[in-house]
């Protein structure tokens, strides 16, 4: 379910480039384009093990070399998008649904990333000069003058906030909100990203 890095997200409502395809990934085609429930094997980004979803695909994207799905728990609660990857298996049911009118798969995306969240929170951080090059061809942002950038992101959770920044190490420091601030002081930071030095031992 891995594919290149791309620019912008690629929505398909149909038949995808055959090379991407993968069982999951032909079930969700599927599945949208037929408006039938997919019951998920599911594991979140914190989780040990793996639960059962029953969802309402709306559409299948890819963003950043990841597939998504962008769908209804079909219990009612609000539209969440899954990643493919995280999916241990997918079995298309029999029941049908719906897709509310004048829904669109591009009006749920952030900046045109898979992205929706029904409470919007923000947080801002600035990324040194050390990576922030990276940081700016990324998010399609210019360079502050002192060679860093200062940017705002959306926020679905505070671990995944949390994830975000300590990724970087030093390189990125949270601006606001406090709370957040606070909430990073405690967790050891990560090993920041870097160039890879040459093992001395070899010839």
């Amino acid at each position: 379910v891995k594919l290149p890095l791309e620019s912008t997200p690629l929505p398909w409502h149909a038949a995808a480039p055959a090379e991407s395809d993968s069982p999951i990934l032909a079930t969700m085609r599927k599945a949208v384009a037929t408006r039938h429930r997919v019951l998920l094997a599911y594991r979140g980004s914190g989780d040990q093990r793996s639960t059962e979803r029953l969802i309402e695909p709306y559409g299948v994207i890819s963003s950043h070399g990841v597939w998504y799905t962008a769908a209804r728990i079909a219990d009612g609660s609000g539209l969440r998008f899954f990643r493919l990857d995280r999916m241990e298996s997918a079995i298309m049911r029999d029941d049908v649904f719906t897709i509310p009118d004048g829904f669109s798969l591009n009006g749920v995306l952030t900046s045109g990333r898979p992205f929706h969240s029904d409470a919007t929170a923000t947080m801002r951080v600035r990324y040194s000069p050390h990576i922030a090059r990276w940081i700016a061809e990324r998010e399609s942002q210019p360079l502050d003058d002192d060679g860093s950038i200062t940017i705002t992101h959306q926020v679905a959770d505070r671990e995944w906030a949390v994830r975000q920044v300590l990724q970087y190490g030093p390189g990125a420091e949270v601006l606001e909100p406090d709370p957040l601030r606070a909430a990073l002081a405690k967790r050891p930071p990560a090993v920041p990203p870097g160039p890879t030095r040459p093992d001395p031992r070899a010839g």
